[in-house]
């Protein structure tokens, strides 16, 4: 099941997402950091570096549109603040995140 498909009211609010191994070969159309082109289902997320810095690449557990965190904060246990915003216009939900595999 698509959950992007189901209405509003019966998406869940809160997310924990697993850390994905990511093909350092595989890229995005851009050719600038590796990403995935069809993120597995429900998620994920990975280290990337970009403009020389290590940042996190998140998939939305909704639609699966690629987006930095970037004016977010993570605690030790992979917790997102504040709530994170699809990029993609057509999906666009905000959700709550919890990174699984985070490095402290």
């Amino acid at each position: 099941m698509i959950l992007n498909d189901l209405p509003l009211a019966a998406k869940p609010r809160e997310y924990k997402l697993d850390r994905l191994a990511i093909d350092p070969d595989a890229v995005v159309p851009s050719g600038k950091v590796p990403c995935y082109t069809h993120p597995p289902e429900g998620g994920g997320w990975h280290y990337v570096v970009r403009k020389g810095e290590q940042q996190i690449l998140m998939y939305c557990p909704l639609c699966g549109a690629p987006g930095y965190l970037i004016n977010h904060e993570i605690d030790a246990a992979g917790t997102v603040r504040p709530g994170v915003q699809c990029p993609n216009d057509e999906c666009d939900q905000v959700v709550d995140v919890q990174l699984n595999g985070i490095e402290g």
